[in-house]
Formats: C-alpha cells, sequence, structure tokens
C-alpha cells in the first residue's frame, strides 16, 4: 500500500511538470533584431554573435528615445555627448541615419560635446509655455 502511494505521489508530480509545461509553452515567441549598434558585431560570452542592420559610431549607451509621428526617433548618446537621429521609412523596417547629429554640451563648455544626455524631452506645443507675473511679483 505505501508503494502505490508513492507511485500515485510520482504519477501527480510529472501531470504536474508537464501541465506547467504546456502552460508555460503558450505559442507566444520573438526574434530579436538588433536594428543600430556601434559596432559592426558584437559577441556574449555564451557565444552568440549579434549583427546589427544598421552601424553608427555615435550610438554609445543610448539612454532616452523620443519619437512623434512627424519627427524621426532622437535617441540620446550618453558616452558620445551627442544626440542622434534615426527615420524608418514606412515601407521598409530598415533604419537610416538622418544626416543631422546634435552636439549636447556640458555645463561650463557650451561648445563642447562633453555632455552626458540621459533621456530626451518632446514638446507638442507650437510654441514655449510663458508664465505670466502678476504685480506682485508672484505667478498668476
Amino acid at each position: 500500500m505505501r508503494n502505490v502511494h508513492r507511485y500515485l505521489a510520482l504519477l501527480a508530480l510529472i501531470g504536474a511538470l508537464l501541465l506547467g509545461r504546456a502552460a508555460a509553452d503558450t505559442g507566444t515567441s520573438f526574434i530579436e533584431t538588433d536594428l543600430v549598434a556601434n559596432l559592426a558585431s558584437l559577441t556574449f560570452k555564451n557565444g552568440i554573435v549579434h549583427e546589427a542592420i544598421l552601424v553608427d559610431p555615435n550610438l554609445k549607451n543610448a539612454w532616452g528615445i523620443t519619437s512623434t509621428p512627424a519627427s524621426p526617433f532622437w535617441i540620446s548618446d550618453n558616452n558620445n555627448g551627442t544626440s542622434t537621429l534615426y527615420r524608418v521609412q514606412p515601407a521598409q523596417s530598415v533604419p537610416a541615419i538622418v544626416p543631422l547629429v546634435v552636439s549636447i554640451p556640458a555645463p561650463g563648455d557650451p561648445l563642447g560635446t562633453a555632455g552626458a544626455p540621459t533621456g530626451t524631452v518632446f514638446n507638442i506645443a507650437s510654441s514655449p509655455p510663458r508664465t505670466e507675473r502678476s504685480s506682485a511679483g508672484t505667478r498668476a
């Protein structure tokens, strides 16, 4: 009788493992595509080689991304002191570099590229916000 309980427990364990595997395998998967990188190929420690569709030497430690329907993607290149623009044509899924790389200066170096941008901001307003002051000097 004791062996029967062990066999039933073993069967229950195997059934639970099979059910767990079936529930985990829902058919949702993805294929990784490296769109842009600063190197032609990158080999991970496990031996997997990643090759990007587009190589951009400015892309170093990308931190922020901004996109709008009418503008290219803006990427902050944190270790390069720049922001790079990329455009993807609607008929293609391949990115292209827009020939405008914006320098991000560091405080105290207004003409340099020593900045380290950590994000981007997009303002949909057509003009910058204004602050009105009352006669008492406080914001209205």
